[in-house]
């Protein structure tokens, strides 16, 4: 009995005398192992909730009591496409700080800090996803004391130096240690940090109008812009306010799945870091290396990092060079022309080593120490690989070479934040010589790491020479340029193969088509005019010659139809591109002789604006109209109407056709009951391989602000306040009227290149279209028989994810594409190997057939089927000779049927060979197959492509209605709990309000009990000067640890924060 109560008296003395570690904001204990101690879950700011929802950090509140540090918190919200670990608990009430010390560092309140910045490019990955064995391993165990946020303030509480303090990342956590390491506008006086390592890390920034144009998109999906009508009244200030708002008043897990679902729709994800006051100096990204502070650095790369990934990067922009467009198309002509060695090196790997090297050189030069690594043992050399040797996570069985690489990695880190130099034969990096410390080891042939000369020789010689002097010779020649007199050639006697339709003069610049002037004498009209102004990167088939004076239409025709006839049938062919590429100049006339005109068929290729040409777009018309190009299609069938009679053709036998995007304007023209209402300018239409999606007014809007913004259009702020929306829309028009289309043109080419959106696609709005939802727009087709169809494999290489329910346009797109994603994944839905984009275009075709039929009115579909050649736009070399390739026998017959089916419907509205009217019921369509070998002929099927119909058609359309149905119902139904809730008692509420505080007072004392009499865990408290911390042996001097949360990026507003990954005072 004594015995037992000696122990219990121990036992309460071991716990009593136990230290509580205190701070400025309160009291901490945390968890011990032996010699080592972690104190997690930490607040170093206030919950980012509610309105500080995308704020920066405020110092958060203190506490009472002492606060239990033993546990990991949450990570910070998260759940992108791009990781395949996702974190196990998130919560936005995540700043806290991660640490990890030891006895010793308690007792000597001097062990260097090293704070650990995360990878993850703000979008995912996390402060609490590391191992904590092995950070006491390679951490605590080596006198490191690891820290991240309020460092300066709090550190020496856990044992931690504020004046040795090492910033440290890997990835995009090494970026941000760099970026932090070099910006002039942080850390100015060396006090939050003194020394930084960076881990296999790029350079790159974002642009802060492609974060703004994130954001919109962000708050558009989540019903928080503000309306058109409502906006003009409100300053810009006024609307980002009321957007903010809006999207703090939703829960956090409401802003993760719209995050998430924007990312699986293909949009890009809130990432990255924008290049922009207060944190970063005004310079441009390659100026901002060339300031460094005085600070030491550690960096290096391993050797292979992403050459298992072939993904293509704009990486003279990655790199920062002044001649991005320039510099990267002379490094794809050197890459094709094989003038160039880059040892297989992919552009992912490529954008780690040469900013690697730039951020090396630039200290170099400085005369700042700084310490260049390679990782060159091939076994595990990828990206992230060499992380598992220092914090534990993407671990792997080590081999015999491995176990000591690992302790290289250890010592080499260890000892640069203990001592600022790596040690070990590790030297500082010699300029000329660009050397680094190879670090290789191989048990069987002796080798071991070393200084090595020639840092990726051939890649740095390359880009950081022979690519630099390029960039110079193509600045100083764009300089000479600008200095000569400003000239530009237009050639206005234009010799083309059509007829002006308009006037060319400056203020017609974005504004409808005017009839053109007559001209006198014999106009030469043998050769093709210039293309419509375009430059995109969606094509790889540019335009030759192209000029703002391209409205100029095409005429193919014969002696038949001129001489004799006088009435033959007319075809007017409408370019597919999107309304931003491809033009009325890119056909061979052999083919559309022998098509078209042989057969009695008089062809009109009429050209339209394309691009910023066609999409200056404001709300109000007067000022300039939306769908310029559509006008302009308009004024040619105008000239049609007027003139075509002089070149044999019928002006009441005329069929519009298309192919893509050409088929989707068709489509609008045809259904919509604002155009030909009469049908006067067109009778039939053909269709080909077109979807049915409408861009909506505030994206084009959005899209021309950021475009005048690019072109130094906008308004200044001092001068906008005095002038209203109309006069401001003005001023930008003029503006950019007054700038030369080249110029133009090159700002929408830039703009592609960094990622924004193209300027292609129709907007739905009046007076083109009919006020009328999109999903109703098919609903009251005129009396045109159509001929349409598309390709059985069309996009099916093509894996591309697109918002296929809001390009569809159901009701519900969120909960229809949910369920669509659902469906594919728990494999509910066979789609038959059918990608989004084919799916695109097969359900919109499959529609518009459904409304004619319902409507009586004749619609023939088809789709081709013959596989060798039988993706988007293959089947159009058949009819209009682009994109060709050499036919086989089946495909010599093809090309006849083709051929035959579109005349017969352009000539006489049917395109017999047994292409039959589609049965509504049956579903029927015409296969357009052919084998020599089994004797297999075109012919009607039924059922066309009929999982995919059942599925979008049938099932989605009932699923959506039900949506629909059951959001009805539950809106009745708040409206009745809202009434019965104001009918109840404040007696009901405060007796319930006593029960829960009851309830709570019990849960308290039994915990408090259980923890009394049952805990077994030794729990570390620490005071708050730490003075009756008694000396623990066989240590030597050791560190803390901090690991801090990042906030993520959806809590982000319009500017990305970096605060948090500075310091909280």
């Amino acid at each position: 009995m004594k015995n037992l109560i000696f122990i219990l008296l121990l036992a309460f003395i071991k716990v009593s005398i136990s230290i509580i570690i205190s701070t400025s904001y309160g009291k901490l204990y945390g968890k011990h192992v032996g010699e080592y101690h972690s104190f997690k879950h930490v607040p170093f700011a206030k919950p980012p909730i509610g309105e500080l929802r995308f704020q920066k950090p405020e110092t958060v509140e203190p506490w009472n009591d002492v606060r239990e540090a033993v546990d990991y918190g949450p990570a910070c919200m998260s759940n992108s496409t791009w990781t395949k670990s996702p974190q196990k608990w998130v919560d936005e009430d995540c700043l806290h700080i991660n640490i990890f010390t030891s006895n010793e560092c308690l007792k000597s309140k001097n062990c260097p800090v090293a704070v650990y910045i995360h990878g993850g490019e703000l979008s995912f990955d996390s402060a609490v996803m590391f191992n904590d064995t092995f950070m006491f391993d390679t951490f605590v165990k080596r006198d490191i004391l690891k820290s991240f946020e309020f460092v300066k303030s709090e550190v020496h509480n856990f044992g931690g130096d504020n004046k040795k303090i090492t910033v440290f990342g890997h990835s995009y956590g090494g970026t941000i240690s760099s970026m932090l390491t070099f910006s002039t506008e942080v850390n100015q006086d060396l006090s939050l940090f003194q020394q930084s390592v960076s881990m296999s890390s790029n350079q790159y920034f974002e642009t802060l109008e492609l974060h703004m144009e994130r954001t919109q998109r962000f708050a558009k999906h989540a019903n928080c812009l503000v309306d058109s009508k409502q906006a003009e009244t409100m300053t810009r200030n006024e609307q980002d306010r009321h957007t903010m708002k809006c999207l703090q008043a939703k829960s956090g897990m409401e802003l993760l799945r719209l995050q998430r679902s924007l990312e699986e729709a293909g949009y890009s994800d809130m990432k990255g870091v924008v290049l922009r006051e207060p944190i970063f100096q005004k310079v441009s990204p390659m100026e901002l290396w060339n300031s460094p502070n005085k600070i030491p650095m550690l960096t290096g790369c391993t050797k292979i990092e992403f050459d298992h990934e072939d993904e293509l990067l704009p990486l003279a922009m990655v790199i920062g060079f002044d001649n991005p467009k320039e510099c990267d198309e002379k490094y794809r002509k050197d890459l094709k022309e094989g003038a160039v060695d880059l040892e297989n090196h992919t552009d992912k790997t490529l954008a780690i080593t040469v900013p690697t090297k730039m951020r090396v050189n630039k200290l170099l030069e400085n005369l700042i120490p700084v310490y260049l690594y390679e990782f060159t043992y091939p076994k595990h050399a990828k990206h992230a690989d060499d992380l598992y040797y220092i914090m534990g996570v993407h671990p792997f069985q080590e081999d015999e070479n491995e176990i000591h690489l690992k302790k290289v990695y250890q010592n080499m880190f260890i000892n640069f934040i203990k001592y600022g130099h790596p040690g070990d034969g590790f030297e500082i990096s010699n300029l000329k010589k660009s050397s680094y410390y190879d670090v290789y080891w191989n048990e069987t042939t002796g080798e071991r790491p070393q200084m090595r000369n020639d840092f990726e020789k051939k890649v740095m010689d390359y880009w950081l020479k022979d690519m630099m002097e390029y960039d110079r010779k193509v600045t100083e020649e764009k300089k000479s340029s600008l200095e000569k007199p400003s000239l530009r050639y237009t050639k206005l006697d234009l010799s083309s193969s059509g007829m002006d339709q308009s006037s060319r003069l400056l203020f017609l610049i974005f504004m409808k088509p005017e009839t053109a002037d007559k001209w006198k004498g014999i106009r030469q009209a043998k050769e093709y005019g210039p293309a419509c102004m375009s430059n995109s990167t969606e094509t790889s088939s540019p335009q030759e010659w192209i000029d703002e004076d391209c409205l100029h239409v095409n005429i193919f025709t014969s002696d038949k139809c001129l001489k004799e006839s006088k009435g033959c049938a007319v075809a007017v062919y409408i370019h597919g591109g999107d309304i931003l590429y491809d033009s009325a100049v890119m056909f061979n006339d052999t083919i559309l002789i022998d098509s078209f005109v042989k057969n009695d068929v008089v062809l009109v290729i009429p050209g339209f604006r394309l691009g910023i040409f066609s999409h200056f777009v404001v709300d109000d018309q007067s000022i300039a109209p939306n769908n310029v190009a559509i006008y302009d299609i308009l004024k040619s069938l105008d000239y049609v109407q007027s003139e075509i009679h002089n070149f044999g053709g019928n002006n009441k036998n005329v069929t519009m056709f298309g192919h893509s995007y050409g088929g989707t304007i068709i489509a609008l023209l045809t259904f919509s009951t604002k155009i030909n209402e009469d049908l006067s300018l067109f009778q039939r239409a053909i269709l080909m391989s077109s979807h049915q999606h409408y861009d909506k007014l505030e994206d084009h809007i959005e899209r021309t602000q950021l475009f005048a913004k690019h072109a130094n259009c906008l308004i200044d702020s001092k001068l906008i306040k005095m002038m209203t929306i109309r006069e401001k829309d003005r001023h930008t028009m003029k503006c950019l009227q007054a700038k030369s289309g080249m110029e133009l043109l090159r700002i929408q080419r830039l703009m592609e290149e960094a990622g924004y959106l193209a300027y292609g696609g129709l907007i739905y709005r009046e007076p083109l279209f009919p006020n009328v939802k999109q999903s109703e727009f098919w609903n009251s087709p005129k009396e045109i028989p159509i001929l349409t169809g598309c390709i059985k494999t069309e996009f099916d290489f093509d894996p591309e994810k697109i918002p296929l329910a809001e390009s569809l346009d159901f009701e519900n797109p969120d909960e229809c594409e949910t369920k669509y994603r659902n469906d594919l994944r728990d494999g509910k839905f066979d789609r038959d190997n059918h990608t989004d984009r084919t799916q695109l275009i097969m359900v919109p075709t499959k529609v518009r057939v459904n409304k004619l039929l319902d409507k009586n009115i004749p619609a023939y579909l088809y789709e081709f089927t013959y596989p060798k050649h039988a993706r988007h736009t293959d089947d159009l070399y058949y009819i209009m000779g682009v994109h060709p390739f050499q036919e086989d026998e089946n495909e010599v017959h093809l090309k006849k049927v083709y051929q035959n089916m579109f005349i017969n419907f352009i000539k006489y509205g049917h395109p017999g060979d047994g292409f039959e009217i589609s049965n509504l019921e049956k579903s029927s369509y015409f296969d357009v197959y052919w084998n020599e070998t089994t004797g297999e002929r075109p012919q009607m099927r039924n059922d066309f492509e009929k999982k995919v119909m059942d599925y979008w058609l049938k099932d989605m359309m009932e699923y959506d209605r039900k949506i629909t149905e059951e959001k009805n119902k539950r809106m009745k139904k708040l409206n009745l709990k809202s009434i019965k809730s104001d009918l109840v008692s404040s007696e009901i509420q405060s007796s319930q309000s006593a029960f829960f505080s009851f309830v709570i007072i019990l849960i308290f004392l039994a915990g408090y009990m259980a923890g009394k009499c049952c805990s077994s865990r030794r729990d570390l408290y620490i005071r708050l000067d730490g003075s009756n911390f008694e000396n623990n042996s066989g240590v030597d001097r050791p560190f803390v640890l901090l690991v801090s949360s990042l906030t993520p990026p959806q809590n982000k507003f319009l500017n990305p924060m970096l605060l948090e990954t500075i310091i909280s005072i």
